[in-house]
């Protein structure tokens, strides 16, 4: 898996840019995606960050037993969608024939 640094490094090369501007574009960039994506749903190409909040539940303190509530979480969830086919342009298969056992 690349890091922040692996991709400032391809930036700074196909750019000819230094790595610390490169660096930085990344971070800035990826820093503003999930803040928008907090709020709305945002698409890079094929990329989708949508938001998403998982409501408050019922647990327990592993410690004590106690019971509490946990709290209201909200994220940020990513999906890749380069490998969907459109169901539109997949043709359907064709029907087998039944063959007659005489």
């Amino acid at each position: 898996m690349a890091g922040t640094n692996e991709v400032a490094a391809k930036l700074a090369s196909e750019y000819n840019i230094t790595i610390t501007s490169a660096k930085e574009l990344t971070v800035a960039v990826l820093d503003t995606v999930v803040e928008l994506a907090k709020t709305e749903r945002v698409q890079v190409g094929k990329h989708i960050f949508k938001p998403y909040t998982r409501a408050a539940r019922p647990g327990r303190n592993p410690k004590t037993g106690e019971a509490l509530t946990i709290a209201e979480k909200h994220g940020v969830k990513y999906r890749w969608t380069g490998d969907k086919v459109k169901a539109e342009k997949v043709a359907p298969a064709p029907e087998k024939k039944k063959s007659k056992k005489k």
